[in-house]
């Protein structure tokens, strides 16, 4: 058995030397960037007795829209959104489910509002600086 590791160990590590290189195809590949988020997410739902799918998702996503309003206040309030950022948040398509026996309906809504770059001044004391 430790043949059979040690043989397949070094068949894996010799492989990618006998591999034929790979030609360049001549396009640019953009270098990756990350992004940092904030995400404010809304859960609506429906009472379980709709027979209307529509009315009861209409609810539903009304609801949603109530609790992202309520997470974009409570983000401005503690300062971890800004204005400018808000400017750029973009929204996920909603997310709804439709339960026909038990007559309930749920929506999921999300913004993703990016987090700009912050700059501060350095304070200078004493023709130091902090």
């Amino acid at each position: 058995m430790r043949l059979l590791i040690i043989l397949t160990l070094l068949l894996c590590s010799m492989t990618p030397g006998f591999a034929e290189p790979i030609e360049s195809t001549g396009l640019a590949i953009p270098a990756p960037v990350l992004t940092e988020m904030t995400i404010i997410q809304g859960t609506g739902w429906s009472s379980g007795s709709s027979q209307n799918e529509s009315l009861a998702c209409n609810l539903a996503h009304q609801r949603a829209l109530f609790q992202i309003k309520k997470g974009l206040a409570i983000a401005q309030s503690r300062h971890l959104v800004t204005a400018e950022e808000l400017n750029l948040a973009v929204a996920t398509p909603a997310k709804t489910h439709w339960n026909a026996s038990q007559g309930r309906c749920l929506v999921y809504l999300e913004l993703s509002v990016p987090v700009l770059p912050k700059t501060r001044s350095i304070m200078m004391a004493h023709d130091r600086l902090y």
